[in-house]
């Protein structure tokens, strides 16, 4: 068993030492902002308000690309279009 020294009193005999180190576990982070969430319980996919670059091909842009693209345009129907009649639409009211 090991000496301890007798003027310590917080270690009584027949105990056996605790380290006492401070407390090494961080601190949890804030809970996260609570998110806008689907009727299913999935977050919603927050758009992209960009439009691309402007010397990109359309067939290289994404697809909330090409909808902010047609929303500048003002063509109708834009939510309910592919990525390819996206592009279609586009070139045809640029023309």
């Amino acid at each position: 068993m090991p000496k301890f020294n007798h003027t310590d009193d917080r270690i009584s005999e027949g105990e056996s030492p605790s380290i006492h180190l401070p407390d090494t576990k961080q601190k949890a982070a804030d809970p996260p902002v609570k998110k806008r969430r689907r009727t299913d319980g999935r977050p919603i996919k927050a758009k992209k308000k960009g439009t691309g670059l402007p010397n990109t091909l359309l067939e290289d842009r994404t697809i909330d690309e090409l909808q902010n693209r047609a929303s500048e345009l003002q063509i109708d129907g834009r939510s309910d279009m592919d990525k390819q009649a996206l592009i279609n639409a586009i070139r045809t009211a640029l023309r």
